[in-house]
C-alpha cells in the first residue's frame, strides 16, 4: 500500500517527561482508484499503564476533518492543556502555536491549512 505523509500534529506536553503526542495524516493510494481518497491516520502517545501506544485508523476525507476539527476544538477547553502543537504539512511551511495563546481565529486558520493539506494533489520529489 503506498501512502503520501500529508500533516503531521506534534503535541508537546508541559511536563518534559512524557513523551509528546503525535497524529500523522497520509493519503493511501488506492487501486483501483475510487472516487474518494482513503487517508491513514497514526496517533502516538503515552499511557501511564502501557507506555508508548500506537493505534492506526482510516477515515474518508469528511470524517478525517470532523476528527482534526475535534483535536483543534480540544486544545482551548482541555484540563491539562499541551503547551505547544505544531503543525507540519507537505504543502505549508510548520508552524507552532502555543496552546495557551489559541484564538478562535487562530484555530481557524489552523483547520484552513490542515483542510487544504488534505485536498492537495501533492507528490514528494526528492527525500
Amino acid at each position: 500500500m503506498t501512502t503520501t505523509r500529508l500533516l503531521q500534529l506534534h503535541l508537546l506536553f508541559r511536563n518534559p517527561n512524557i513523551e509528546d503526542d503525535d497524529v500523522i495524516v497520509e493519503r493511501v493510494a488506492q487501486v483501483p482508484a475510487t472516487s474518494e481518497p482513503l487517508f491513514r491516520v497514526t496517533f502516538t502517545t503515552t499511557t501511564s499503564s502501557s507506555g508508548r501506544v500506537t493505534y492506526r485508523t482510516y477515515f474518508n476525507r469528511r470524517n478525517l476533518g470532523i476528527y482534526l476539527q475535534a483535536i483543534v476544538d480540544s486544545l482551548g477547553i482541555d484540563d491539562d492543556p499541551f503547551r505547544v502543537i505544531q503543525v507540519s504539512s507537505s504543502i505549508f511551511p510548520s508552524f507552532m502555536y502555543r496552546v495557551e495563546d489559541l484564538s478562535w481565529d487562530t484555530r481557524a486558520t489552523m483547520m484552513d491549512m490542515i483542510m487544504m493539506s488534505l485536498s492537495s494533489d501533492v507528490t514528494r520529489v526528492r527525500s
